[in-house]
């Protein structure tokens, strides 16, 4: 082969280089601009909800005895699952947008663990926390990740009975953070695991099928990764998988509530 061969080789790799990252390009603006219409969308809704109930309200006291109407009630809370419903879709839509900053996971950790403490006491079960000896640091969006791993704590706490046990186990290599929350709860059926990070998939009667998605959303734009393990009678486990800013060392610490 010659030089010629040589440079048109290289031309047409940098030309199919060039197309391929514009392609990229157009696909995520594309998307960008989906999720910010869903998210108009879902305010644009939620403004004559709210207007529909105050006046339901001022109807309401306005003549006491509709509330002894039948499923005078039943309209307030169908609207306020919509309202929850559109809060989560917003909340989904803006999942991808983050502002990263260097996060000292260690004081995130304890933060996150101190918040659902009172939770856990009310409820008679246990929390604990599991730390590398060493701080680690990451780039992420600190608003945003404590949304997730609230999300999964929280999760946790409503599959478990009295007395249980959520455990937050935090680990590194030279290159990953690894977080795993752990309960004893009664566990995923098989085949519900594989559809549990689709949007709108809800096994949970109160749920609205976002949570999880959204908890993947924002996982994967800290490019991450998310993954469950459940067996059905004995507990959950999630693990992610978030990169490391700079490498950390395996000393533990834990904390554990008494």
């Amino acid at each position: 082969m010659n030089s010629n061969d040589d440079n048109n080789d290289k031309i047409s790799i940098d030309h199919f280089s060039i197309i391929y990252d514009k392609f990229i390009q157009n696909v995520s603006d594309f998307n960008n601009k989906q999720q910010q219409m869903n998210a108009k969308i879902a305010h644009e809704i939620k403004n004559p909800l709210t207007i529909i109930r105050s006046m339901l309200q001022l109807i309401e006291k306005s003549v006491p005895a509709v509330a002894k109407a039948p499923y005078w009630h039943s309209v307030f809370n169908e609207l306020d699952y919509v309202n929850q419903l559109l809060n989560s879709l917003t909340n989904f839509c803006r999942s991808t947008y983050i502002n990263k900053e260097v996060v000292n996971i260690n004081s995130f950790m304890k933060d996150i663990k101190s918040s659902f403490q009172s939770y856990a006491t009310e409820q008679s079960k246990y929390i604990s926390l599991k730390l590398p000896f060493n701080d680690i640091l990451i780039e992420a969006d600190p608003i945003k990740l404590k949304q997730a791993l609230s999300n999964l704590i929280k999760n946790a706490f409503e599959a478990t009975d009295t007395d249980a046990l959520i455990s937050i186990i935090c680990t590194s290599d030279n290159s990953n953070l690894t977080i795993r929350i752990k309960d004893t709860g009664k566990g995923i059926e098989a085949d519900k695991v594989k559809t549990i990070f689709e949007p709108f998939v809800s096994y949970n009667p109160q749920g609205t099928g976002l949570g999880l998605s959204i908890v993947k959303n924002i996982i994967k734009e800290h490019n991450g990764k998310i993954q469950v393990e459940s067996i059905y009678g004995s507990g959950t486990t999630f693990t992610i998988s978030l990169p490391l800013q700079m490498p950390s060392s395996y000393n533990f610490t834990e904390i554990i509530n008494s």
